[in-house]
């Protein structure tokens, strides 16, 4: 047999890394992987900018890197928009946003089988878009929050009690 560092250097690895043993994620990061997995096949466009504000308003004590990270060891990649660099009025550019998120999330993404079932799962995109979606530029609140229950963007967030699930002893 081959003394260890020898074995290393014919592998081209660090000697210490063949010690390594992989742990097994916890509880709470499978938990937060599988919802990170919910919120990417309902909106499969979603990226960590998207996610993160989502995740806190559940409960969830996490930053945008953390979810980065989740993101990209489960192969999961949001679409990036490009910048848009002409000059518009700021009116169009919100309507243009808006018209560009359903197409992007909605539209190109679905084969419908009637226009009746366009315009329900349109509808759809737009309700969670007012109601629970967070805007970034309403410091992520939602539109209905501001606009429906008179909230101002530096409002608290409101926040879900994060569910405890107890372990039973076997």
């Amino acid at each position: 047999l081959l003394p260890i560092s020898t074995q290393a250097e014919l592998l081209t690895l660090n000697r210490t890394s063949l010690y390594y043993i992989p742990v097994e994620p916890s509880e709470e990061e499978l938990r937060l992987r599988h919802r990170i997995y919910e919120i990417d096949t309902d909106r499969p466009v979603s990226g960590s900018r998207y996610m993160t504000p989502i995740l806190r308003r559940e409960g969830w004590i996490i930053n945008r890197k953390r979810v980065s990270r989740c993101m990209r060891e489960m192969g999961i990649a949001g679409v990036c928009q490009g910048p848009n660099l002409s000059k518009r009025d700021q009116q169009h550019i919100f309507a243009e946003r808006f018209w560009r998120t359903i197409k992007n999330e909605e539209v190109y993404t679905k084969e419908y089988t009637s226009p009746r079932d366009a315009r329900i799962n349109i509808g759809q995109l737009i309700h969670r878009d007012h109601h629970e979606r967070p805007h970034q530029s309403l410091r992520y609140h939602t539109p209905a929050e501001i606009y429906l229950k008179g909230m101002k963007p530096s409002d608290p967030i409101p926040v879900k009690p994060k569910v405890v699930i107890e372990q039973v002893p076997a």
